[in-house]
């Protein structure tokens, strides 16, 4: 797989369209918070029972279990022979860097490194990586299609102002439908962004897009779980933690730290108050980003030994075997 450079007009529109997101960004949580009460807030916190936060969790577990078939599907098709106790590691490791850190400083190089640890060579490993975006961005387009066909008021208008929003559905299904229509007319090496990408077969693709749509449900449940009440609909949620995870895109920020927050207040004003979102957001920060990451320091810290002592039994046994050749 071959990378290329941007081109300098592309970095310079990058750059403009991060900075015009990121300042609507904190213009918006400026507004948004003006008036937060904080003891409002920390009684929000408290309402949050110790079997919702016990269900998060396991709906977080789901979700990681589920984004680590991204990595199992990808595997398989490229041929290699890694068992999943393996593949399990190594996914959660990136995915929760990727979550907290940001796609490249956390999700890429610990990605790399993980899998390096089982021996796993760079090419094979970005092409792993582009197999596990194209997964997650299939299903996010499939997920968003059906909501947006299905409920066309779950996105808030103010910050998605088009005229019809079943249009934007129509049109969101049409990258999943061409994927699959593309991998079963043909078997073939294509060309996504700068990178090379062989084409699974229907089945495969179809999975892939099944299990994507899966991953992005999860989430949005464990919001929904962790809510002091019942103030904030499932589908309404959905449509911002989809309508965010698109921010985030574009604003990259760590942890697209205060992008979920502008999106979600915004999306819930006049619904619940503004510190029942936060403590919402707040709890689930800890159960999706903050726990994962904490657990996938020492998964990471466990590879790296199990790294260093491979290194040291590879560096040993030709020095043994000299010593046996010349006795």
């Amino acid at each position: 797989m071959a990378s290329g450079e941007k081109h300098p007009a592309a970095r310079t529109v990058s750059v403009v369209l991060s900075a015009l997101f990121l300042t609507a960004v904190a213009w918006l949580l400026a507004r948004e918070l003006r008036d937060l009460d904080l003891d409002a807030l920390l009684t929000a916190l408290g309402d949050i029972s110790a079997r919702a936060i016990a269900t998060g969790i396991a709906l977080a577990a789901a979700s990681y279990a589920v984004l680590s078939t991204y990595d199992l599907l990808a595997v398989r098709h490229l041929g290699r022979r890694l068992p999943y106790s393996r593949v399990a590691p190594a996914s959660f490791v990136s995915y929760a860097c990727n979550f907290n850190l940001g796609a490249i400083v956390g999700g890429a190089a610990s990605r790399y490194r993980t899998y390096g640890a089982w021996g796993v060579d760079a090419p094979t490993v970005t092409a792993i990586t582009v197999f596990c975006v194209l997964t997650s961005w299939l299903g996010f387009a499939a997920v968003a299609s059906l909501l947006l066909l299905v409920g066309p008021d779950v996105i808030e208008p103010s910050l998605l102002p088009i005229a019809s929003t079943r249009v934007l559905g129509a049109l969101a299904a049409l990258p999943p439908l061409a994927y699959l229509a593309l991998c079963a007319w043909r078997r073939a090496l294509i060309t996504v962004w700068k990178w090379t990408y062989a084409l699974p077969g229907i089945g495969l693709a179809a999975l892939q897009i099944g299990v994507s749509s899966v991953q992005w449900l999860l989430p949005s449940a464990v919001i929904w779980m962790l809510q002091p009440g019942d103030g904030m609909p499932y589908p309404l949620i959905l449509g911002a933690h989809l309508l965010a995870a698109v921010a985030g895109l574009i604003v990259r920020v760590p942890g697209s730290l205060g992008v979920i927050e502008a999106v979600f207040l915004r999306s819930f004003a006049g619904v619940v108050s503004h510190e029942t979102v936060l403590a919402t957001l707040l709890a689930f920060r800890g159960v999706y980003f903050l726990l994962p990451l904490a657990l996938a320091s020492a998964t990471f810290l466990a590879l790296e030994v199990h790294r260093r002592r491979a290194g040291t039994r590879g560096r040993a046994r030709p020095r043994r075997q000299a010593r046996t050749a010349t006795s």
